[in-house]
């Protein structure tokens, strides 16, 4: 079964050849001071867990001003190892305005 193409050799060629695309829409967050938004998520280690003393997962949080990071390990993600988790960078003297997450339900 042939199909005939309708571009030609030479614009096959540019676009497998393109450049990537960098500028593309994004929604517009304003931060105005240290604190004011904090994101969270974690991720998956399942795969390096016997390197890392059991630990699957990584729960990270980012000061989105000053672009600070916090990490904790974590050998599951159930509800109270992540509270624990997220408690312990709260108790380092730090409390966000407003706090982002995924729609993922590791935080509820």
């Amino acid at each position: 079964l042939r199909v005939k193409c309708k571009m030609s050799k030479l614009e096959v060629v540019e676009e497998l050849h393109k450049p990537a695309r960098k500028n593309f829409p994004r929604k517009r967050t304003i931060i105005k001071h240290r604190d004011d938004l904090w994101q969270a998520d974690l991720a998956e280690f399942i795969q390096y867990s016997k390197e890392n003393r059991g630990n699957k997962y990584m729960l990270t949080v980012i000061d989105c001003y000053s672009k600070y990071l916090w990490t904790r390990p974590l050998k599951s993600k159930n509800a109270g190892e992540v509270c624990k988790a997220m408690t312990s960078i709260l108790k380092e003297g730090r409390v966000p305005v407003n706090l982002q997450t995924d729609q993922g339900k590791e935080f509820y």
